[in-house]
C-alpha cells in the first residue's frame, strides 16, 4: 500500500449517554434559505404550502373531543387521540392519517393527501368518512408497530424507533426524497424542494447534530447522509463536495486514498462498512457472511448495485441496476417484503436502523 501521510480525524468519536438517548436532539435546516428554528420553520412552510395552521387545528380537535398528544414543529405533524382513535395531521402538506379498528380489515391506517379545511372537519367528526383520497393498508397483529403509508404510486412501510419518529417518517414525499438514513434510536432525511435540500433529523450522533444545527444559510447544503444503526458511526456529504465522517481506520484510509466522490456508503455492525465510487469501484470491510459472498468475486460484467442496506442483526437488501434485487431479511420486516413480492410490487429501497426498519416500494406492477 502506498504510504500516505497521517490526517487527524474531521470529527472527534462521541459517545451518547445510553442505547436510547435521554435528550432528543432534534433539528430542522434548509438550505439557502435556513430556517432560525422550528417554529419559524413552520410558519414559512405553511405560507409556501398554504397548510392549516397549528392554532385552527387545535380549536377544531378541542371541539370534536380529540386531546393532543404529539406536536413535532421539525416534522411538521401534530397528532390527536380520543379513545382507541388516533389522528395525525401533517400539517404543512394538508395529509391526514388515521388509526382505528377496520370492520374488516382489522387495525389499519388511513392517509388523505391535500385534505381541505371542511374535509379536516369532517374527519375529525367521524374518521371513517369517505373523501375520495384515502389508502387503507392493515396492520399485521403481529407487527402492529409497523405502519404504511401510500403518496401517488409509491408506497412505504415504516416501522420506527418511537412513535415519533415513525410518523415523521410516514410524512415524507418519496417524490422528493433525495437520501433518508435510519441509525443508532434516530433518522435522518433529505428532501427536495425546488431543488433546495431541507434536512430533518432525530436523535442522530452529537458532533453531527452539532454541524447542522444553525448552520448558516449561505453554505452549501447537504447532499447525502449515511448512518450506522449500532454506533455513531455516520457519513456526511454536502452539495459542495465536502465531506465529514466518523468511522473506523480502514473506511478513513479508503475514503483517503479514492476520495469522497462516492455513490454509495452503508455502516454494517460492528464497525463494518461497504462504500461504493461513483465510477462503480466497491472496497468493504466486516459485512456479514452471506452479503461477503455475494459481492465476492461477483463478475465484472454483471449490473452494478444500485442501492444496499445492512442492519445489526445479520439482514440486508441489495438491489442492482438492472432491476433484481436480494435479501435476508427476518421478523416484521420479511413479513411485509414477502407480502410486496406476493402482490408484486417492486421494492425500491430498504433502510435498516436500531430496532426500525423502511421499505419503499413501488406497486404499479402489481
Amino acid at each position: 500500500r502506498p504510504h500516505l501521510p497521517p490526517s487527524p480525524p474531521l470529527l472527534p468519536r462521541a459517545r451518547r449517554p445510553g442505547k436510547r438517548a435521554s435528550e432528543a436532539r432534534t433539528g430542522l435546516w434548509s438550505h439557502p434559505r435556513a430556517h432560525r428554528g422550528p417554529q419559524r420553520a413552520a410558519s414559512r412552510a405553511m405560507a409556501r404550502h398554504a397548510g392549516f395552521s397549528l392554532e385552527w387545528l387545535r380549536r377544531v380537535a378541542g371541539e370534536h373531543g380529540w386531546e393532543e398528544v404529539q406536536c413535532n414543529t421539525a416534522s411538521r405533524v401534530i397528532g390527536f387521540r380520543r379513545g382507541e382513535q388516533r389522528t395525525n395531521v401533517y400539517y404543512t402538506t394538508r395529509t391526514v392519517g388515521t388509526c382505528l379498528n377496520h370492520p374488516r380489515q382489522g387495525k389499519t391506517q388511513l392517509f388523505r393527501r391535500g385534505v381541505s379545511h371542511d374535509g379536516l372537519v369532517a374527519i375529525l367528526d367521524d374518521p371513517r368518512v369517505h373523501t375520495g383520497k384515502g389508502y387503507y393498508r392493515r396492520q399485521d397483529p403481529a407487527a402492529p408497530e409497523a405502519s404504511a403509508g401510500v403518496h401517488a404510486d409509491t408506497r412505504l412501510w415504516v416501522r420506527g424507533y418511537t412513535e415519533e419518529q415513525q410518523d415523521a417518517l410516514l410524512g415524507m414525499d418519496p417524490e422528493r426524497l433525495r437520501c433518508v438514513a435510519l441509525g443508532y434510536g434516530g433518522y435522518m432525511c433529505v428532501e427536495d424542494y425546488d431543488g433546495e435540500p431541507s434536512v430533518s433529523w432525530d436523535t442522530v450522533p452529537r458532533t453531527l447534530h452539532n454541524k447542522l444545527w444553525g448552520r448558516q444559510r449561505e453554505l452549501p447544503g447537504v447532499d447525502y447522509v449515511a448512518l450506522s444503526a449500532d454506533s455513531d458511526n455516520y457519513f456526511l456529504r454536502f452539495t459542495d463536495g465536502e465531506a465529514l465522517w466518523q468511522g473506523p481506520d480502514s473506511l478513513t484510509y479508503a475514503l483517503h486514498e479514492r476520495g469522497c466522490n462516492v455513490r454509495l456508503v452503508v455502516f454494517a455492525p460492528d464497525d463494518g462498512w461497504f462504500v461504493q465510487w461513483a465510477d462503480g469501484a466497491t472496497s468493504w470491510e466486516g459485512l456479514p457472511r452471506t452479503l461477503h459472498n455475494k459481492f465476492w468475486g461477483r463478475q465484472r460484467e454483471l449490473p452494478e448495485l444500485e442501492h444496499l442496506a445492512v442492519g445489526n442483526d445479520g439482514t440486508w437488501f441489495a438491489r442492482f441496476c438492472d432491476g433484481a434485487w436480494n435479501y435476508r431479511l427476518n421478523g416484521s420486516c420479511l413479513d411485509r417484503a414477502r407480502e410486496i413480492v406476493r402482490r408484486g410490487g417492486d421494492i425500491v429501497r430498504m433502510e435498516f436502523g436500531e430496532d426500525s426498519w423502511l421499505i419503499l416500494y413501488d406497486e404499479e406492477r402489481a
